[in-house]
């Protein structure tokens, strides 16, 4: 039978083809087409994945059909805000804080030298000196007197690390509340995200940071580290648990699934945006292609997973601070913290959107100074050598700066904010 094919009219109302849609009817966007207004025509066709069978069992299995179309006010009926906290609770519930605690110990690891090494030895020797009845040898006062050491440089360092860390969550946080009621308290929303963000991570990174300060003094568990990580470490910890430790290991390595779960589920988001045609892609086809590109790409990553992790957060930490810096400039200076002049109405007119330019720009002026703010192990900057990675700093702030008088000529060259 020949697929039916319906062009509507996208003129402003958002409910005249984002309307709910009863179960199993699948409306993928056709073709996307700009008319002389701005307007757009979309073409909505029943192609042959709207009919099958296993489509409409995945749908009735719970799988999300909705993508990046807008979700009408009428359909916006969730007001159990206490989610949100357990949805990025469950997220940083795992080992990956562990490491993140454990970074300002061995950054600094590499800095102790020369006349640091020397303190540390009569340090440890004046320790051991202390109390004879207490056996502590000199090691172990050499093992006291170095846990902890920071230089300026590392401090630094690990602040752009947690920015990467925590901020990129500003670009994502809004993709879990897309079925949240508007009408419920600013103030509520932020204290269910913020407190899912810090109330697992604090502890963990504590800890993080104690098993890091005890790394150099435990030869098992520095031999762990040589060889499987932080996850032989933690392996190492529990090995005088025996069975029950293997356990508790084996649950602390599928603690990650809640964190990739919320990232695969904005990736596909962000995939969908890239190009119109992708609109008509399933989302959970973003996700499986995602996955196939993700795990070939870990294990070669985890033969140097320390450095690897450290670059890759040091770059998105970058990014974090141009987007942040765009976000909360445009929303707290040019719509004077006025959520209705997002108008979702317009989500796929291109015309009657922001261009763009503004943010881009601001952007690119940033590298200017993060560039030599850098200190990574691929590349450092003259200012990162000699202070540490202000990367982040320098992005956030330049960015900041530049996108005022950027965006103002953007309004004024385009007629609308």
């Amino acid at each position: 039978m020949k697929d039916e094919t319906t062009t509507t009219r996208v003129d402003g109302d958002l409910e005249a083809n984002q309307g709910p849609r009863s179960f199993g009817q699948v409306m993928p966007v056709d073709d996307v087409r700009a008319n002389d207004d701005g307007n757009s025509e979309v073409s909505v066709k029943q192609g042959p994945m709207s009919n099958s069978r296993w489509y409409l069992k995945l749908l009735d299995a719970g799988v999300e059909e909705n993508g990046i179309r807008p979700v009408p006010p009428e359909e916006r009926t969730q007001t159990e805000y206490n989610e949100l906290f357990t949805v990025f609770f469950t997220c940083l519930l795992c080992v990956l804080p562990l490491f993140f605690g454990m970074i300002p110990l061995l950054l600094n690891a590499g800095t102790v030298t020369g006349f640091t090494l020397i303190g540390s030895i009569v340090s440890g020797q004046a320790i051991a000196a202390v109390n004879e009845g207490a056996h502590i040898s000199v090691n172990v006062g050499i093992g006291i007197a170095d846990v902890g050491p920071a230089t300026v440089k590392s401090v630094i360092g690990y602040g752009s690390l947690m920015a990467g860390y925590f901020m990129t969550f500003g670009g994502t946080a809004s993709d879990f509340t897309a079925y949240h009621s508007p009408n419920g308290s600013n103030l509520k929303v932020f204290t269910y995200v913020y407190l899912g963000l810090l109330t697992p991570s604090t502890p963990l990174l504590i800890l993080g940071a104690a098993i890091g300060g005890a790394l150099p003094n435990v030869d098992s568990w520095q031999t762990a580290w040589d060889s499987y990580g932080i996850g032989g470490v933690l392996a190492e910890m529990l090995k005088p648990a025996g069975g029950f430790g293997k356990f508790v290991l084996v649950i602390l390595a599928l603690s990650v699934v809640g964190n990739m779960v919320l990232s695969n589920y904005s990736v596909a988001l962000c995939l969908q945006m890239l190009l119109p045609i992708f609109a008509k892609v399933p989302r959970f086809v973003f996700i499986i292609v995602t996955m196939a590109i993700m795990i070939p790409m870990a294990i070669y990553a985890a033969a140097e997973w320390a450095t690897s992790l450290e670059n890759f957060l040091s770059l998105i930490g970058y990014w974090a601070g141009c987007f942040d810096a765009v976000v909360i400039e445009e929303l707290v200076v040019f719509r004077k913290m006025d959520y209705t002049t997002f108008d979702p109405r317009i989500w796929n007119k291109w015309r009657s959107l922001p261009p763009g330019f503004a943010a881009i720009g601001a952007s690119l002026v940033s590298l200017a100074l993060v560039i030599p703010s850098m200190d990574t192990t691929w590349y450092t900057g003259p200012i990162g050598k000699h202070i540490g990675d202000l990367g982040f700093e320098s992005a956030f702030v330049v960015t900041a700066l530049a996108y005022y008088p950027l965006r103002s000529l953007e309004i004024k060259w385009s007629g609308r904010v």
